[in-house]
């Protein structure tokens, strides 16, 4: 029972490890127990957020998130 613990642990390790590569354009890794909220064109500060832990690709500082896409703030489109 002890082997396949182990063997699991690591596989989930390979595969985060994996997942940080395939963040996209202006983001980066967050984890392993960071937020999941983050701003977007319409709402650049969330207002609500909850108490979960997210490990993942997330807009890098200063961008937002528009069409599942990280951009520039300023560069949001007028509404």
């Amino acid at each position: 029972m002890k082997r396949i613990i182990v063997i699991l642990l690591v596989f989930a390790f390979c595969f985060a490890q994996e997942q940080k590569k395939k963040c996209g354009r202006n983001e980066q890794w967050v984890g392993p127990c960071a937020s999941r909220c983050e701003g977007t064109c319409e709402q650049p500060v969330p207002e609500v957020c909850t108490l979960e832990c997210y490990q993942g690709c997330k807009c890098k500082p200063g961008f937002v998130r528009h069409n599942r896409k990280c951009i520039n703030l300023k560069n949001c489109p007028k509404v």
